[in-house]
This record gives structure tokens, C-alpha cells and sequence, in this order.
């Protein structure tokens, strides 16, 4: 599906895209993206399932709602262009085309999060599911944001955090909603389950909010390479995203 990549042997040259040497720098960041978007696809092309029975599919027909200006309307034509101009940006210095790979970046970055795609996100949730729905379309956080003209007796959600995994920031987008204020806890924890960084502690009202994690502690000194668990808490509902950082 792709012109850039041009590997000798596919699975282990598909992973050297996706976890390349470090340091990680724009060029690499947005290969291994580029590789993440077409591995999303390509599942779906050849009829992949998971060990726990999900399907990982993205139809390249999938229109784009918006933050690829000039990539194409739709998941296919910015592949077609990506792919076009990683091969063009690659001859050059980094510095030189950094504001470039920095756009392709953030358009590759939302399209594997779900961020600016059109879809359903009740689609893969069977009724009675207790697997937590997909709220990451914005407009839906909109909608939910909006609330209904009594209190919502729905969970707190986290929208796929910005950067996922990450060497620097990564952003969790939640939403609140109901029609009064509630008490939120946005924390990051470690694997073992202590808390490493509070984000957000205080009352809220409904609204749709982001936090910023820079991998560091609350002392600011700077957490190790790992798995880490953004846990977002609004009354008395919670739920939790992992989060993988990579130095």
C-alpha cells in the first residue's frame, strides 16, 4: 500500500518503523505513524481479530473531518499523499522540513486516535456490552457536553489520549456531563498503582476539558520509560486510559 516503506523483511522491519532507535526525532515519529495508520487498515483488508475477538479495522473510504488541510477528504487520499510526501521530505534536513513532518504528524496522530474521522462509535459495541463505548469523535463530546435537561447517570469518559505513545507531552481530553458541577480527579499512576502525577483536582462544571502530562512527577523530575495509567475520576464513576511513554 505504500511507496516509502521498502523493508526486507516485512514483521521485523514493520516493528523497527514502529519502536525505532532512540532518540525519537520528527522524521522517525512520523514514519512510525504513517506505519500505525497503514497497519490499522491493512488488519482490516486482510480480515484480522484479536486474541480477545476485536476486529482492528479503518476503510480507507472513512471521510476526514478535519486537521489534514490538503491530505484529501478521506483516509485513503491522505495515505496517497503522505506516502508521496515522506517520499519527497526524506532527502532533506530534518531541520529544514520540521514544520512539514510536524503537520503530517498531527494529522497521522488523530486519524489513528479516531480524533477528526467520520464513525459510528456505538458500531462495535454489542447491547449490554460493558466495554466502554467510544467517545472520541469531538462532536460527540459536543453532544455529551450539551447534557440532557436532568442529571446523566453516564460514565465519565476520556477521549484516546493526544500522542499515544509519547517521548514528551501527551494530552487526555475528558468530558463532564449533567447539568451541575461535580468534583473531578485527573491523575497518572504507574504499574504497581502509585500515584505519580495529579493533572486536575478540584470541582468542575459540565464542559469539555484537556490535561497535559509531560511525563514528569510532581516534584518534576522525569518518570522512566513505561506503561502508565491516566485515571479520570468525576463523583463517583471513574475509568482509566493507558498511556505509554517513550524516551
Amino acid at each position: 500500500r505504500s511507496s516509502h516503506f521498502d523493508w526486507d523483511e516485512d514483521f521485523a522491519s514493520f516493528c523497527a518503523t514502529i519502536d525505532p532507535a532512540r532518540p525519537i526525532d520528527a522524521r522517525k515519529q512520523a514514519k512510525r505513524q504513517f506505519a500505525a495508520l497503514l497497519a490499522n487498515v491493512c488488519a482490516g483488508h486482510l480480515g484480522l481479530v484479536a486474541g480477545n475477538g476485536d476486529i482492528v479495522s479503518l476503510s480507507e473510504s472513512t471521510p476526514i473531518l478535519s486537521d489534514c488541510e490538503g491530505m484529501g477528504s478521506t483516509v485513503g487520499a491522505a495515505i496517497d499523499h503522505i506516502d508521496a510526501r515522506l517520499n519527497e521530505l526524506e532527502p532533506g534536513s530534518i531541520d529544514q522540513v520540521l514544520e512539514e513532518y510536524e503537520g503530517l504528524i498531527r494529522c497521522l496522530d488523530n486519524l489513528n486516535n479516531a480524533m477528526n474521522i467520520e464513525f459510528d462509535p456505538y458500531a462495535c459495541v454489542a447491547e449490554g456490552n460493558s466495554v466502554e463505548k467510544s467517545f472520541a469523535d469531538r462532536r460527540l463530546l459536543e453532544d455529551y457536553q450539551a447534557g440532557d435537561d436532568d442529571e446523566s447517570e453516564a460514565a465519565p469518559l476520556v477521549v484516546h489520549p493526544t500522542r499515544n505513545p509519547f517521548s514528551e507531552t501527551t494530552t487526555i481530553s475528558y468530558a463532564i456531563g449533567g447539568v451541575s458541577g461535580e468534583r473531578v480527579e485527573v491523575a497518572v499512576y504507574d504499574i504497581s498503582g502509585r500515584k505519580v502525577r495529579t493533572l486536575q483536582s478540584g470541582l468542575q462544571r459540565p464542559g469539555v476539558y484537556e490535561v497535559t502530562w509531560d511525563g514528569r512527577t510532581e516534584s518534576g523530575q522525569k518518570v522512566a520509560s513505561g506503561v502508565y495509567f491516566c485515571r479520570l475520576e468525576v463523583g463517583s464513576k471513574a475509568t482509566t486510559r493507558k498511556l505509554l511513554l517513550v524516551r
